[in-house]
């Protein structure tokens, strides 16, 4: 299956695109994903955004999808799914 990712902000530069398209197997979940994160990006992803120990993005990165944050490792998958990588701005 076909997940898309839409990346914003600082984490552009580090994805090398606003817009990526990754496969999946079907029934894949968030952690599937994390996973993958890991193995393509992990190494260039500084430790502000990205926690190579957990696979998994620091507070300072929120995942959306659906207008949801996304928090459960557990959470499945499908296919056309676009999930946002967005970088936590902080001022007033």
């Amino acid at each position: 299956m076909i997940v898309h990712l839409r990346i914003f902000g600082a984490l552009e530069r580090y994805f090398c695109s606003p817009r990526l398209e990754v496969e999946l197997p079907t029934g894949a979940t968030f952690r599937d994903l994390l996973n993958l994160v890991d193995a393509r990006w992990g190494q260039q992803l500084p430790s502000q955004f990205w926690d190579a120990e957990t696979k998994r993005f620091r507070g300072s990165v929120s995942v959306m999808t659906a207008n949801t944050d996304v928090y459960d490792d557990n959470m499945f998958l499908s296919d056309q799914q676009e999930l946002l990588f967005l970088p936590v701005l902080a001022g007033g």
